[in-house]
């Protein structure tokens, strides 16, 4: 079994595959009332109850490592490396504007650049640009967060060559896609890092920016 977890946005999903049989059940939770701590444990719970699955039969872990929302991650990837360390068992952490540019991808046939973004705050964006060609990709730009005004100097920045942009953005993803990187490089848990691009701020009341 393979458990795939993203907490890096205002969803909730958390979702297992059976690497026998390619079945995959998922829990989905969109715009989540409750944070993302309230609900992980019991949700998790649930799932394997849902797929008769023993906490045991966890083999491997895939989640968002960010960037997103700051609470979101940490929660994310403190459940992950606890139950990987628990379990001694390998996390494969994916960024969460990779993600969002590898589906797009599946969907492209031709030559073409994709700008992943995420909604930061305010008027601010989490952003990375990806070239894709012959259906392989690479990311050539740095993860980085802009305001909304500063975007179309980045991309042109960026895009040297004549190719069509599509944009993929966050409402895009869930949990379930995460299996897409079931082949990537599994590291111990404690090689795992969350990708904070900007650090929360902090209010004068104490208070922090999610």
């Amino acid at each position: 079994m393979i458990l795939a977890l993203d907490t890096t946005t205002k969803n909730f999903s958390i979702a297992i595959k059976d690497e026998k049989t390619g079945v995959i059940k998922e829990i989905f939770i969109p715009n989540s009332e409750f944070t993302h701590s309230e609900i992980i444990i019991k949700n998790f719970d649930t799932l394997l109850k849902k797929t008769k699955s023993s906490i045991k039969e966890i083999k491997k872990i895939i989640c968002t490592s960010g960037p997103g929302s700051w609470t979101g991650i940490r929660v994310g990837l403190s459940f992950a490396r606890t139950l990987a360390q628990i379990l001694k068992i390998p996390i494969i952490s994916v960024s969460t504007l990779d993600l969002l540019a590898y589906k797009k991808l599946l969907k492209i046939k031709n030559k073409c650049l994709i700008c992943a973004t995420i909604p930061a705050n305010q008027d601010e964006f989490h952003i990375a640009i990806y070239e894709c060609i012959d259906r392989k990709i690479k990311r050539i730009s740095e993860y980085t967060s802009l305001n909304k005004n500063e975007i179309p100097d980045f991309l042109n920045k960026h895009t040297k060559k004549k190719f069509k942009i599509f944009f993929a953005s966050e409402t895009n993803f869930s949990a379930k896609d995460l299996f897409l990187f079931s082949n990537k490089r599994a590291k111990h848990f404690s090689k795992i890092t969350p990708l904070y691009i900007k650090l929360p701020k902090i209010h004068k009341d104490g208070t922090k920016n999610k």
